[in-house]
């Protein structure tokens, strides 16, 4: 692990389900924010912390929602976008669609070695 935190095969490795290719995705429509975003093939992007649990929460969110997500849209690449968004301002993210609850946390919200917390709930 670099100094500057953990690389996208780190993050990718640490969040089930992750693939590069979908963390790649969501870095270059701007859902996601690495630490350098550096272009072109052979380059490595830095991901802080935070930003890798803000990964693994948006994952998670993606996967609880997994119908909604499962086409890539402009409107599900905005979905998450907010969701990111408010996770880096309050560290918390809440939904309830249909019967599927999700709560995802990064916990606590400025630690540098930020973990997430999810608290799924279906709805009977």
């Amino acid at each position: 692990m670099n100094t500057s935190g953990m690389s996208s095969t780190e993050v990718c490795e640490r969040t089930p389900g992750l693939t590069y290719r979908q963390l790649d995705h969501w870095t270059r429509m701007g859902v996601l924010l690495p630490d350098n975003d550096d272009q072109g093939s052979g380059s490595h992007r830095s991901w802080s912390y935070r930003e890798a649990a803000v990964v693994a929460a948006v994952a998670k969110v993606a996967d609880a929602f997994g119908a909604l997500f499962q086409r890539r849209t402009a409107a599900n690449t905005y979905m998450l976008s907010l969701v990111a968004a408010e996770l880096r301002a309050t560290g918390t993210y809440r939904r309830r669609e249909g019967p599927v609850s999700i709560e995802v946390s990064i916990d606590p919200p400025d630690d540098d070695e930020a973990m997430v917390g999810m608290s799924p709930e279906r709805a009977r």
